[in-house]
C-alpha cells in the first residue's frame, strides 16, 4: 500500500468524528425532504390511479386502461436499462456499494429511482416505498459526500446515513431506520456509525412528521392482547411465519433467476406484465393493490372471512412475487409485512372459531406477524421490533413481538434460509462474477470480533489475513491496543483495519468465520 495515501486514510478517520454530528444532521434535513416529497406524491399518484381504476367500467375504458399500462412498463423498462442500479428494491444495491462490489452514480440514481418508483408504485403494483426510499436517501448521502470532497472511508459514512435518513422518513420511524443500518448494512456496531445514524434518522423524521403530521404509519387503537399463559399461541404464530418467510425467500430468488427465462421479452419490455397483471388485481381484488398499507390498516375492524383473508395471502404473495421478479423499480418492504399481516389476520380468524381467542385480539396478532414476517425474511429481527413498535406507536407488546421474532427467526435458521437482501446481492454478484474489476480505494474499516469467531482467542500472528488487509489498531473498551504479533483477540474487541473497498466482503467474511 501506498504510504501516502495510508496516512492520509488514517488521518481522516481520526478526524471524523467531529464531523458525524453535522453531517448527520444535513443528511437528514435534504434527504428527508427528498423522501418526503417521493412519498407525498406516490400517495397522490397512488389515490388517483384507484380512482381512475374504479370509472373503468365498460370495454373501450378497458382497453384505455390496459394500452396506458403498457406504455407505462416500457416507459419503467427503459429506465432500468438505461441504470440497472435502480432495479427492484435498491437495499442489495446499497450493501453492495458499502461492500465496495458495486458503485452508482448518485445523481442519475436519485432521478431515476425516483420517477421510476412513481411509474411503478403510482399505478398500483405489489412494491412498497421504503427500499427505494433507503436507495433514495443513500445517493443523497452520496451526493453530499462528493459535494464535501469526502474520502472514501468517509463517504461509506454518509451513504449509511442517506439509507437511515430513507427509512425513517418512509416509516416515520428513526430508530429503526438507526437499527436496520447497524443490524442489516454493515452488521456490526460503530459508535461513529450510529451517533450518526441516529441524528440523521431523527431529523428526517422531524422533517416528515412537518409534511405527514404525528400519526404513526399503522392506527390499530387499542389493542386487546393475550395473557402469558396464551404465549404458545404466538410460539405457534411464529413457527408459521418462519415457514411461510422461507418460501417468501425461496420464490424471490426463484422469480430472480428464471423471470427472463420464463418470459422472453426484451429488456425494455419485461416490466409489462407486470403491469398488465396490475390492471387485472385493479379489476378484480383492487384491496390488493399497492404496498398493501391500507390493507393491514383495515384488517382489525373488516372482519373479512378467513377463505376471504386466505385468498388475500395467496394472491398478494404471488402478485408481489412477479411484480418483484420483472425488476421494476420497487421495493418488498411494505409488500411483505402486508402478506405477514395477512397471514396474523387468518392465523387469529382460524383460532377463534377453535379456541378461546377473543376476535378483539386480531390487531395484535396482525401487529405480531408484521414484525415476525419481517424478522424472518430479512434476518432483522431487532429491526422488525424496533419497526413495529414505531410503526404502530406502541411498546406494549414489546415481549410479544420479541417472541414471535426469535422463534420465525429460529425456523429460518433451520432450513439454512439467509436474509433476502443479502441473497439477492449474491445472486447479482455472482451473475456478474468474472467482469473486470477495480480494487477501489483504501478505507478504514471497524470489524468487531464476536463471540463466536474463529480469531477470537487467536493472537495476530495466528491470523491468516487477507493479503491487502493491515491491522492498525484493536480498540478495547477505552484502551486502543498496538496490534503486535502477541496481542491476543477478545470477544468485543473492534479490529481497525485498512483495505481496499474491493476487499471489505472477504474481510468480514473472515472474521465472521465461526470455530469449528
Amino acid at each position: 500500500m501506498n504510504i501516502n495515501s495510508t496516512e492520509k486514510a488514517l488521518a481522516d478517520n481520526s478526524k471524523y468524528r467531529y464531523f458525524a454530528i453535522f453531517e448527520g444532521i444535513l443528511i437528514g434535513l435534504v434527504g428527508g425532504l427528498v423522501v418526503s416529497l417521493y412519498r407525498y406524491l406516490l400517495a397522490f399518484l397512488f389515490n388517483m390511479s384507484k380512482g381512475l381504476y374504479a370509472k373503468v367500467d365498460n370495454v373501450p375504458k378497458m382497453c384505455l386502461m390496459f394500452a396506458v399500462l403498457i406504455v407505462l412498463g416500457f416507459i419503467a423498462g427503459w429506465m432500468v436499462k438505461t441504470e440497472p442500479m435502480i432495479s427492484g428494491s435498491g437495499i442489495p444495491q446499497v450493501e453492495g456499494v458499502l461492500l465496495g462490489k458495486m458503485r452508482f452514480k448518485w445523481l442519475r440514481v436519485l432521478v431515476l429511482k425516483f420517477l421510476g418508483g412513481l411509474i411503478c408504485l403510482g399505478s398500483g403494483m405489489s412494491l412498497g416505498r421504503e427500499g427505494p426510499s433507503v436507495q433514495i436517501g443513500s445517493a443523497v448521502g452520496l451526493g453530499i459526500s462528493r459535494n464535501l470532497k469526502a474520502d472514501k472511508t468517509r463517504e461509506r459514512y454518509l451513504l449509511t446515513f442517506g439509507a437511515a435518513a430513507g427509512l425513517a422518513a418512509a416509516f416515520n420511524a428513526p430508530f429503526a431506520g438507526t437499527i436496520f443500518v447497524l443490524e442489516e448494512l454493515h452488521k456490526n456496531f460503530d459508535k461513529n456509525l450510529f451517533i450518526g445514524s441516529i441524528l440523521t434518522g431523527i431529523t428526517a423524521d422531524i422533517v416528515s412528521k412537518m409534511i405527514f403530521g404525528t400519526e404513526p404509519v399503522f392506527t390499530f387503537g387499542d389493542v386487546t392482547t393475550i395473557p402469558y399463559s396464551a404465549m404458545y399461541f404466538v410460539v405457534l404464530l411464529g413457527l408459521l411465519l418462519g415457514l411461510l418467510a422461507v418460501a417468501f425467500n425461496r420464490c424471490i430468488l426463484f422469480g430472480a433467476n428464471n423471470y427472463g427465462k420464463l418470459i422472453r421479452l426484451p429488456d425494455i419490455a419485461k416490466p409489462v406484465p407486470a403491469f398488465i397483471l396490475t390492471g387485472i388485481i385493479a379489476l378484480t381484488l383492487p384491496e390488493l393493490l399497492g404496498g398493501g398499507h391500507e390493507l393491514v390498516d383495515s384488517l382489525p375492524d373488516k372482519h373479512y372471512t378467513l377463505a376471504m383473508l386466505l385468498v388475500f395471502l395467496a394472491v398478494k404473495f404471488a402478485f408481489t412475487q412477479f411484480c418483484f421478479a420483472s425488476k421494476s423499480p420497487g421495493g418488498i418492504f411494505l409488500p411483505l409485512l402486508s402478506i405477514g399481516g395477512l397471514c396474523g389476520a387468518a392465523f387469529t380468524a382460524f383460532f377463534v372459531g377453535y379456541s378461546n381467542i377473543d376476535p378483539e385480539c386480531m390487531g395484535f396478532f396482525v401487529a405480531l406477524s408484521l414484525a415476525g414476517f419481517f424478522g424472518a425474511v430479512t434476518k432483522a429481527p431487532i429491526t422488525g421490533i424496533i419497526l413495529v413498535c414505531e410503526m404502530t406507536g406502541s411498546f406494549n407488546q414489546f415481549l410479544f413481538l420479541a417472541v414471535v421474532c426469535i422463534v420465525s427467526y429460529m425456523v429460518t435458521e433451520f432450513f439454512n434460509c439467509g436474509p433476502i437482501y443479502e441473497m439477492l446481492l449474491h445472486n447479482t454478484l455472482e451473475k456478474s462474477r468474472g467482469k473486470k474489476e477495480d480494487r477501489g480505494n483504501r478505507i478504514v474499516l471497524d470489524i468487531p470480533v464476536e463471540l463466536s469467531s474463529h480469531v477470537r482467542g487467536k493472537t495476530i500472528k495466528e491470523l491468516k489475513l487477507p493479503e491487502s488487509l493491515l491491522i492498525i489498531s484493536v480498540k478495547r473498551g477505552d484502551e486502543e491496543i498496538v496490534p503486535k504479533g502477541d496481542v491476543m483477540l477478545h470477544a468485543g474487541d473492534e479490529i481497525v483495519t485498512l483495505l481496499y473497498e474491493k476487499d471489505v466482503m472477504e474481510a468480514e467474511e473472515y472474521f465472521s468465520k465461526p470455530k469449528k
